[in-house]
């Protein structure tokens, strides 16, 4: 008994000292589909510009989803209304269609890292806006995008 409460005091001591989460959000796509017209977006707060982030993407999407990727336009605006556009595009299985990420019944979740070590140097709000930029007007069985900042160490 004694060893295993050493075992999880120590296990939340670990947790407790890795890197902190700054913001963490996830927002549901409707079954009926995501439409290349209807973004998806996030608005926090930036109140520390001395921190650096890394910035993860959340994916979660149907075993029937019809692709192995995703390609994304994200725009990015500051506080000053300033808004840089980047094109990405997310593996989201191997050449012979074995998913990546955790599987959960007709589910698969995955964690992909955006942005490494990036700074956010005015303070106030951004906004991060995603268009699913895939050849489908209409993507199906894309079901939840979330983003997710860490506070960066340069260990994780």
């Amino acid at each position: 008994m004694k060893k295993a409460f050493v075992l999880l005091v120590s296990l939340w001591f670990l947790n407790a000292c890795g890197p902190t989460t700054f913001f963490e959000q996830d927002k549901s796509i409707e079954s009926k589909g995501w439409s290349y017209n209807e973004p998806v977006s996030f608005d926090f707060e930036n109140k520390d510009s001395s921190l650096s982030y890394n910035l993860f993407l959340n994916l979660k999407y149907s075993k029937t989803y019809a692709y192995n990727n995703i390609f994304l336009f994200v725009d990015i605006e500051d506080p000053k209304k300033f808004t840089y556009r980047d094109t990405i595009e997310c593996i989201l299985s191997n050449p012979i269609g074995e998913w990546y990420g955790k599987v959960s019944g007709e589910s698969i979740h995955q964690e992909l890292v955006y942005r490494q070590n990036i700074k956010l140097p005015i303070l106030g709000t951004y906004k991060l806006t995603f268009y699913q930029a895939m050849r489908d007007s209409n993507l199906i069985n894309f079901e939840n995008l979330g983003i997710k900042f860490k506070e960066f160490t340069p260990t994780n």
